[in-house]
């Protein structure tokens, strides 16, 4: 038998607190999470990006990440 799990109670509960979002080329994304979908699509505000620990930029505003963004 086959366990689906569903991700947003465990998204939900850092809504508001400070997440590191780590992509597979390695991109981090550090801010605060916005909001997140069941598609796994999130919103950071207050965004520091960096690329396999190099700082490369401060976001002010949201940046979507997604599993296609």
């Amino acid at each position: 038998m086959l366990l689906s799990l569903n991700p947003m109670p465990f998204l939900n509960v850092f809504t508001g607190k400070q997440v590191m979002v780590k992509r597979n080329k390695g991109l981090e994304y550090k801010g605060y999470l916005l909001s997140a979908d069941g598609y796994m699509n999130r919103k950071i505000v207050n965004t520091e990006e960096s690329e396999n620990g190099a700082f490369l930029l401060i976001f002010p505003f949201y940046v979507c990440v997604g599993i296609y963004a």
